[in-house]
């Protein structure tokens, strides 16, 4: 069958595969972090600022204040509403207290119940034990501490305390034997608040390594796990870590850094999850503080442009209402930022509080819009990654399909872009307008690498990034034309599992076999040229507006 005439047939089969995978994946929300602040002098003061505990209604900040090794004792801050300043905070109860060290705290859902890690004589072994106090209402004081009994505490170092809202799972770390590092996180779980804890067991080596893994924070219901450590691959000494799993009974993901823009060369460390999942709590001694170490906050926001455009308008409703009922990824973001593995009403009610916002969108790494009208300078917007114009490319100041354009000679132009994004480190989207080229041409690359966007023999959008693991791959190679010389929107979407292709914001290809990881490079990326720089291969026509995200995006 001609290829016109199977066209619409293949793309609804397409359509259908494309669900099918996105049903296939865990939940998993695209995300990102503001700007992390510095909760303030009221809270911090010249000592040391550690361990933040935010209770689940926000409006309590449990933390310890002091010297290490000679008082450093339990306060609370409180505030009315998320939306005030926090008040002066006030010393928990002398009973609570212990000259040496009081910390490592968790308040329980209800603020009736304190587990924390106090140095008081009287446990199973040191310098160590979790106990425990509890208060008849927010209004009482604590009552007298009692040790959380075997098989939950050891002869051995047991601390840090963290807890789910129903108060069925617990995480703390300890060095008791079985674990791969000098300190490791351990789980316990129980039936009921009435049943006893079951015997601990170690989170796996997934999540602890020969390093240390510490003060652990559990989301409300137990799918997001924090922690701080000094493994490899972080910023600095230690930096804050995250882990997930789509259900508390399946196994926790691979750790992921929280990155730069929240981790720094540091000591950042002691995460704090608020209960609906929006902030994070943390100590750091980074530079800006007012003593030893100071508490910082950082907002966490789900992203709710899922086709990039900048807005969130009646287009990502579409794609929301698509996806209704399905275990999607890209469009699951509550009831916390990582979604629940379903799209439902949770999702719709945080969708319409952003309806009809202009944003910027933290994940686009780069976009160049292309619409100079002189000079050999092609301006990322967004970014540093300001590109340099090649040969005798010419700028098409009301010739593009968004304002400009660059016409391209297919001789040798190019437009030559810095590194900006690694394909082997997670997941990516591609979009650019282009219009012209010519069978064989490419439209993307990276330097001496792979061909990420091109049209194949017969002038079909195409991909050459490919796996080479124990699955080598092959490219992938859509059905529809993009060089008939007519305006046409393509991308490149990697999920890290499924390559897919797009024409003109509709699904064009999508992998049928799970593809290994892309080789690692930090090459440089070239617009209208082609890694090997062959002759013939060079983009014979106009390219506008693009764009590069660090996260799936769907148009």
């Amino acid at each position: 069958m001609a290829r016109a005439e199977n066209h619409s047939m293949k793309r609804v089969v397409l359509c259908i595969v494309f669900l099918i995978i996105l049903g296939s994946q865990s939940a998993h929300a695209d995300y990102y972090f503001g700007e992390p602040r510095n909760c303030g002098p009221v809270i911090n003061r010249s000592v040391a600022d550690v361990e933040p505990c935010v209770s689940y209604d926000g409006l309590s900040l449990y933390y310890s204040q002091g010297t290490f090794g000679a008082n450093l004792g339990l306060y609370v801050a409180t505030r009315s509403s998320k939306e005030e300043a926090w008040g002066s905070p006030t010393r928990l109860g002398a009973q609570i207290q212990v000259p040496e060290y009081t910390g490592g705290q968790h308040v329980t859902s209800d603020g009736l119940t304190l587990y924390y890690s106090p140095m008081l004589s009287g446990g199973y072994g040191g310098p160590g034990d979790i106990w425990i106090s509890t208060r008849a209402s927010i209004d009482d004081p604590w009552g007298d501490p009692v040790i959380m009994e075997q098989p939950v505490s050891s002869p051995y170092e047991d601390w840090t305390p963290s807890l789910t809202r129903d108060n069925l799972s617990l995480c703390f770390m300890s060095t008791r034997p079985g674990g791969r590092g000098a300190m490791d996180l351990w789980m316990t779980t129980r039936q009921s608040e009435a049943d006893a804890w079951q015997t601990p067991w170690n989170v796996g080596q997934t999540v602890n390594s020969p390093a240390f893994e510490g003060h652990p924070s559990l989301s409300a219901d137990g799918r997001v796990l924090f922690f701080q450590s000094d493994r490899p691959g972080g910023s600095g000494s230690y930096d804050l870590w995250m882990t997930t799993r789509k259900t508390k009974d399946d196994a926790w993901s691979t750790p992921q850094n929280l990155g730069p823009g929240v981790n720094t060369a540091f000591m950042d460390s002691e995460p704090s999850i608020s209960g609906d999942g929006f902030m994070l709590y943390f100590s750091s001694n980074r530079t800006g503080g007012q003593g030893d170490s100071d508490l910082w906050e950082v907002s966490i926001h789900p992203v709710i442009d899922f086709n990039g455009d900048y807005r969130i308008d009646i287009k990502d409703l579409q794609i929301l209402i698509e996806h209704w009922g399905q275990d999607a990824p890209v469009v699951d973001m509550a009831p916390t930022p990582w979604g629940d593995g379903i799209v439902d009403g949770q999702d719709l009610e945080v969708f319409m509080k952003a309806y009809g916002q202009q944003l910027v969108d933290p994940s686009l790494l780069a976009h160049w819009k292309l619409d100079e009208t002189e000079g050999d300078i092609a301006y990322d917007s967004v970014a540093e990654n300001n590109g340099i114009v090649m040969g005798a490319a010419l700028w098409v100041p009301d010739g593009g399909q968004t304002s400009g354009a660059i016409q391209l000679d297919g001789i040798d132009d190019s437009v030559e872009t810095p590194f900006v994004l690694n394909p082997n480190e997670g997941v990516f989207s591609v979009f650019a307008w282009i219009k012209g080229g010519a069978p064989d041409q490419v439209i993307m690359s990276q330097k001496e690498g792979a061909d990420w966007l091109a049209a194949d023999d017969e002038g079909c959008l195409m991909t050459a990034l490919i796996s080479e693991g124990r699955r080598p791959g092959r490219p992938l190679v859509s059905d529809i034309m993009v060089t008939d010389g007519n305006w046409h929107r393509i991308g490149l979407v990697w999920d890290r599992t499924y390559r897919s292709l797009y024409v003109d914001d509709e699904l064009a290809a999508v992998d049928v076999g799970v593809q290994d990881n892309f080789p690692s490079s930090r090459a440089e990326l070239s617009l209208g040229a082609a890694g090997s720089r062959q002759a013939g291969t060079f983009w014979s026509g106009l390219i506008d507006d693009v764009q590069v995200y660090d996260r799936v995006v769907v148009p």
